[in-house]
This record gives structure tokens, C-alpha cells and sequence, in this order.
């Protein structure tokens, strides 16, 4: 996991130079595998750029894939990766450490256990829809942070809420 902090936010930053006069002379603003495929074009920063790098982030999260893993080549990348499984195959993708626990010690009845489990795969297909959404390759499809962060709460709050109605 090679994500920094400083590959978001950058659109504040790079967009407003430091005197008027002044002109950016920077080249692709972020680190390979999380900078928008459209900085490579020359655009400037963007808050769509940063949304870009906030959905590889989540993909490499869910996925324990780096963006600049050899498996991605010829086009292929972690946003197809994750786009690929959605909805019906995220757990052939998802980060196995993300599966660990032992559901049978939270709940007794098998009922219960399925509840649980099929409450956890909408929660993984939840984030992975998210970051495939913000990693869309055009700026313009690229899903907006306050819809993110929305759909992100929900995904928390249906899990949450589901753990509570086991343990009464």
C-alpha cells in the first residue's frame, strides 16, 4: 500500500499558483497508479482528479491490489478489476484478510449466520461500486465525493445495524 495523503487535495493546491503572475510548470500531479489518466494529457489538477485517486484508493482497499500491480497491463487496470466483478463476483476479488472472522462466534442460529454474511458481500459490493464510480477514466462520469461519502454511510449504517439486531 503506497497511497500518501498528499495525492488528494491537490486540485486546492496546484490550481491556485502562489503569485499571479506565476504559471505551473508541474508535470502529472500524484503518484503512478493513483493521478488521473488525464493529467498524463497535460490537464490540470481537478477536484475530478482527486475523486480519481480516492477510488483506486478504495479499490486497492477492498482489492489488496496496487494500481501498479504486473497485472495490469495493455489497458487493463484496477477500476476494470473492480468493474469486471461487480455485483455478482466481488468476492472472487475482495482481500481475503477482508473475509476473515469467525461468524458462528457472534451468532448461533444459522439464519442468522446467512443474514450476516449476505449483510457483509452488499457491504464489499457497496465500496467497490463506490470506487469504481470514482475511477471512471473521464473527469464527467466520475462519481461526486458527497454522493460517495453518502453511499459509503449507508453501506456503514445497513452494517451496523444489522451486527445491533444480532446481539439483542
Amino acid at each position: 500500500m503506497v497511497a500518501h495523503v498528499g495525492d488528494f487535495g491537490l486540485a486546492r493546491f496546484l490550481t491556485e499558483p502562489c503569485h499571479p503572475n506565476q504559471s505551473s510548470t508541474i508535470g502529472i500531479a500524484g503518484t503512478t497508479g493513483y493521478a488521473a489518466p488525464e493529467y498524463g494529457l497535460g490537464s490540470e489538477a481537478s477536484t475530478a482528479g482527486d475523486r480519481y485517486s480516492y477510488g483506486i484508493l478504495l479499490l486497492e482497499l477492498m482489492t489488496g491490489k496496487n494500481p501498479t500491480d504486473d497485472m495490469f497491463k495493455d489497458g487493463y487496470d484496477l477500476h476494470m478489476y473492480g468493474e469486471t466483478a461487480l455485483p455478482d463476483q466481488v468476492l472472487q476479488i475482495v482481500d481475503p484478510t477482508l473475509e476473515e472472522g469467525n461468524l458462528t462466534k457472534e451468532v448461533d442460529d444459522i439464519r442468522e449466520i446467512q443474514d450476516a454474511l449476505q449483510m457483509r458481500v452488499e457491504c464489499i459490493i457497496s465500496v467497490i461500486s463506490v470506487g469504481v464510480s470514482c475511477s471512471n477514466h473521464l473527469p464527467q462520469d466520475r462519481m461526486k465525493m458527497t454522493d460517495a461519502i453518502s453511499k459509503l454511510q449507508a453501506a456503514r449504517d445497513n452494517l451496523l445495524k444489522a451486527k445491533n439486531k444480532q446481539s439483542v
